[in-house]
């Protein structure tokens, strides 16, 4: 263990309810990891050039909205655990697996089937929360950071994290949001939004599509979790998105020996 007990409890506290897809209590990325390895000091600046670049956050421009996502992520004990509820989170996934397939099958023509999902059925409580979030806001079309203000999108990003079950549902608001070209949207919640993907799609039985998952094998050693989709694009794809080089990613976790979400990083720094 190359991490100390303090942080770890950091972390642990901020794994705190995630998905149970999620390590409970991974290694943390070091930051001295990203020191040593090669690119990794001249990454950090380029980041905090970037966001001294960026200036202050955008306001939202529809706080009762913004305000009403944070009440539902903040209430994490209380549900609806009325069969109704259920009831309706399990349509509104039955429609998102639809709309999964039109979108899939694009001009073709052809119907292609979405893959049965791995995930354990919803509780009553992730039923509800599902529920509760689809009226607030289109997974589809999902308000932008200037509506919402970054408090907002981050509520919208936890509650999905925290639902184990419905991978249809986390895929389809990683996808609008990378689709999206919202300008609010910064590389930590670009790269939230790819593990949001990348997760749903591995749930599903798919290929993972940005190469964030990895695994770390025996003596530490990081590797990327496979398959992985197309992947002499992946580099490509990374970098459209402002993801941290492959290479970079991969000697950070080698040398912390740590599986945690890469996003959860931007938290440190």
């Amino acid at each position: 263990m190359k991490t100390t007990a303090s942080c770890a409890a950091i972390l642990a506290a901020l794994l705190a309810g995630t998905a149970a897809a999620h390590v409970a209590q991974p290694n943390t990325i070091s930051m001295a990891s990203v020191d040593r390895c090669p690119g990794g000091p001249e990454w950090l600046e380029s980041l905090r050039a970037e966001r001294r670049a960026a200036g202050p956050r955008p306001v939202a421009t529809n706080p009762a909205l913004r305000d009403r996502l944070i009440a539902l992520d903040r209430d994490r004990s209380a549900a609806d655990y009325s069969q109704a509820a259920a009831e309706a989170a399990a349509a509104a996934d039955a429609a998102a697996a639809a709309a999964l397939a039109a979108i899939r099958a694009g001009d073709s023509g052809s119907a292609p089937s979405v893959p049965e999902s791995t995930s354990p059925p919803a509780t009553p409580r992730e039923a509800s929360r599902l529920s509760r979030l689809q009226a607030l806001v289109d997974l589809q079309k999902p308000p932008r950071v200037a509506e919402i203000g970054p408090s907002g999108m981050n509520a919208v990003f936890s509650v999905l994290e925290r639902i184990a079950s419905q991978p249809q549902a986390r895929l389809r608001l990683g996808e609008a949001l990378l689709r999206s070209g919202d300008p609010g949207l910064d590389r930590a919640s670009r790269r939230r939004a790819a593990e949001l993907v990348d997760r749903a799609l591995h749930d599903l039985g798919e290929p993972q599509r940005y190469g964030t998952l990895f695994d770390i094998q025996a003596q530490g050693r990081a590797i990327l979790r496979q398959p992985v989709e197309a992947e002499a694009g992946l580099e490509a794809r990374r970098a459209g998105l402002g993801l941290v080089p492959l290479a970079l990613e991969t000697c950070v976790r080698s040398d912390s020996e740590s599986d945690m979400p890469w996003s959860l990083f931007f938290g440190f720094l």
